[in-house]
This record gives structure tokens, sequence and C-alpha cells, in this order.
């Protein structure tokens, strides 16, 4: 509006041959008319943004004391956290290690260079509760009339190389998911060599034992790929009881197991005889209360005598020397 009217006015001056002479521009008028345009040093005009940035930017320098000052507290939480959970984790095991020396539990020193509690010293708490009030009657017929055991410690030992320790994942196998071993254990027996096996009476109400030794025919052994050696007389292996008094619950490590470390033999409990095609049982004895820990030895006296057999749990029928079990009630 006013540029249509400075137009008009000087054309019509134009007309009139007037003189014109434009007035002077006033500064502070003109900065007053546009109070929305703004401009930097160098003469171009700023935007909307920039306005906007340099407000964020301000407010934001305001801000950052305290975010600093969160972030340092932050940090410091942390830092006190992780220290207060290792002090607990030392205060822990220091008093798990006291309690365990308070108990007067035994240490058991091996050859790989570590020392580790006897877990067999441990208390077992009896998991059969109340099984002891019920009448006899209901509870036989509750049993089964045998239940076979494989004992999970098998390990052989050699009187001759009494510091000898055999080795116990001969078949074990590389996978996918690293080393794994199937749990065979190398049954070998010689005139020099036996047999130590540990196991834990199962169920309630089956603590009379018999030694069983169960060998397919060849055949049958060729067809599954299984392997086994006979020689000499294997007619009367016998079964020495290994469990003292001293040491009831005393768990074996098959890793440090020699004959110069295993336990003293106490007395013949049983005698079985082992050959191919043909399954023998010992006479029965009382292999303990239920839950209990057994230690036996199994030796080959006989002439020549060599047996090599690698049982197997899951070979059907049965194929090694194995505990079976019967009521007691």
């Amino acid at each position: 509006m006013q540029s249509s009217v400075y137009f008009d006015l000087r054309t019509s001056m134009t007309r009139h041959n007037l003189d014109y002479t434009p007035l002077p521009v006033d500064e502070d008028e003109t900065n007053e008319s546009t109070p929305l345009s703004t401009s930097d040093e160098s003469g171009t005009p700023a935007s909307n943004d920039d306005e906007k940035s340099v407000w964020n930017s301000s407010s934001l320098s305001e801000r950052h004391p305290v975010v600093r000052g969160l972030l340092v507290v932050t940090v410091g939480l942390a830092l006190a956290c992780s220290v207060a959970s290792l002090v607990f984790l030392f205060l822990n095991v220091r008093s798990q290690w006291q309690l365990h020396d308070l108990l007067g539990a035994a240490v058991v020193h091996s050859d790989l260079g570590y020392v580790r509690p006897d877990p067999g010293l441990l208390e077992r708490p009896s998991v059969y509760i109340g099984l002891d009030k019920l009448p006899l009657d209901v509870s036989h017929s509750a049993l089964p009339d045998t239940l076979d055991v494989f004992p999970p410690f098998f390990q052989p030992v050699d009187h001759i190389h009494r510091d000898y320790v055999f080795p116990n994942d001969g078949h074990a196998r590389f996978t996918f998911n690293g080393r794994v071993a199937p749990g065979d254990h190398r049954v070998l027996l010689t005139d020099h060599i036996t047999m130590v096996a540990q196991f834990r009476v199962h169920d309630y109400g089956m603590e009379r034992c018999r030694i069983v030794s169960s060998v397919p025919s060849w055949e049958l052994l060729q067809s599954c790929n299984q392997t086994l050696h006979l020689a000499g007389d294997t007619s009367s292996i016998k079964v020495v009881n290994l469990t003292t008094p001293a040491a009831p619950h005393s768990e074996l490590d098959e890793r440090t197991l020699s004959w110069a470390r295993k336990p003293l033999r106490e007395k013949v409990i049983a005698t079985v005889a082992l050959e191919e095609n043909s399954t023998h049982k010992s006479n029965e004895f009382w292999c303990g209360p239920s839950g209990s820990l057994q230690t036996i030895e199994l030796l080959c006296p006989g002439v020549s005598c060599y047996i090599e057999l690698w049982q197997d749990y899951y070979f059907k029928s049965r194929f090694g020397i194995y505990i079976q079990q019967s009521p007691s009630i």
C-alpha cells in the first residue's frame, strides 16, 4: 500500500515539472517497521530454523549440568553395586569353607593340581519318609521282583603297577556338541588286575543283592559290534566287600583311583562265574540299607584268568556284570 502511494506521488510531481528529492530514511524507523526480519553480520537474512537451533542449543547448554550429574550418579551406583557383589561373594565362599572345616570334612588330594572337599561326607537325608510305617503286605506288594543296577563307578586297578590310573572314557567320541562319553565301562579282570565297583542301594525294602554276570552268544555280540575276550579259568570270580565303617559314605574318584588308593578289603561276600552265552548269579547277601553307598571289588583268582569286555546298559539282552536287588521285606 505504501509503495503504490509513493509511486503515485512521484508520478504526479513529474507531470507538474516539480523537483523530487527522496526523503532521508531513518534507520531506527526501518528496524522498527521490520521486527521479524533479522540478519547476520554478513547481511544474509537469518531463517526460522537458525533461530530454533540457536534456542535449542542454549536450552541444552542450560540442561547439560543436570544430565552430567545424573550420569555421574548412575556410574557411581553401578560401581558400588559391583564392589558389594564381589565382597558378598568372597564372604560367602569363605564362610562355606569355614563351615566345611568345622564339620570335620576330609579333603581329597589329587594329582590334577587342585584340592576339593569330599562330597561323600555330606549327609544324605532319607527320601523314604514314612514308608517304614506301612503294613508289610502293602510294602511288599508295591516292590518289583528284581531290580538290575549297573554300577555307575566301575574301575580297574593293577596291583603290579600300584599307582597307575586307568582311563575312564575309552569310548568317548567327538560330536558337533563336543567330546561325549557314553558311560560304558571297561571290565578287565586278570591275575593282577581287579575291578572296583561302587553303587547305591536303590529303592526302599530292596536290600538283598546278588552279583550277576550275563554274556550273550558270540553271534549276537558280533552282529551288534560288541567285543569279548575270555581266556583261562573264569568260573570263580570273587566279590570282596570294601565298605569300611570308618568311611561308609566316601565316594571314590575314578580320575585318581589306583591300587595304592583303593579301600582295604574286608571279606569275601559272594562268588560268581562268567561264561559265554550264559547268565550266572552269585549267592545272596545283604547289600546295606536303602540309599547307602556300597563298594565292592571283583577279582579273578583262576589260572590264567583273562576277561575283557565293554558292558552296555542298553544292550538287549543284558551284557556285563551288574547287581541285582530283590525285596527284603
